[in-house]
């Protein structure tokens, strides 16, 4: 997408994205300066710009999904500012791991401190809390299990399903961004009807000097 500048035309290119469900936008002559922000729901954007001189830039914007893997030792309390750090952006984020953490609505035979740090914080910040509904974890020697491994969720979908397979036991977890239809859209392009409306003829490149011609 030749942009013809971004800067005033934000709200424009997040309707564009949005109704079209683009999961990768290629933006060019975006205008864009080391000072200006693009800041798109759900989207990273990776940018050159040029601020040598007016005009010129370019940009990808990709849907993202924040992922991260975590453990906390039993010692070690749930704090909120980790909490904050994970959690502060807008984009769909999961933080899965042993957090050691046990909460009764999460499929844990105990209460713990940690788990009410947990359900405290994860209320506060309307995350989502899903464990499997089979135990994670083999205690050696006594063989007693529970469930230890959790996934926090922010604008994403409960998972469809947690499951263990194999003392931790692997844990398979399947989720979906929230509000998502995707559907597969092919298009393409009849290069042939869009030269004559155009009305535009091929242009061959073959020397610095055609390159200069061509962009005249």
């Amino acid at each position: 997408m030749n942009a013809r500048g971004i800067a005033k035309k934000k709200n424009e290119l997040r309707a564009f994205i949005s109704d079209n469900e683009i999961d990768m936008a290629l933006l060019s002559e975006t205008f864009f300066k080391a000072s200006h922000t693009c800041n798109i729901p759900n989207y990273i954007a990776y940018r050159t710009d040029r601020n040598t001189k007016p005009g010129g830039g370019t940009a990808i914007l990709s849907a993202i999904v924040a992922l991260y893997a975590a453990y906390s030792s039993p010692q070690n309390d749930i704090k909120e500012a980790d909490i904050h750090a994970v959690f502060n952006s807008h984009h769909p984020t999961s933080l899965t791991g042993d957090l050691k953490s046990k909460y009764p609505q999460w499929d844990s035979k105990t209460l713990n401190r940690k788990g009410k740090q947990l359900k405290e914080n994860s209320d506060e910040r309307n995350l989502t809390v899903d464990a499997p509904t089979e135990d994670t974890h083999i205690h050696t020697p006594s063989g007693s299990t529970d469930v230890l491994d959790l996934v926090i969720l922010k604008n994403l979908m409960t998972p469809s399903y947690l499951e263990t397979i194999n003392d931790h036991l692997p844990v398979i977890m399947t989720v979906s961004i929230e509000n998502s239809n995707i559907q597969q859209i092919i298009r393409t392009t009849n290069w042939q009807k869009s030269e004559q409306s155009l009305k535009l003829k091929p242009t061959y490149i073959n020397t610095d000097n055609d390159i200069d011609t061509a962009i005249k």
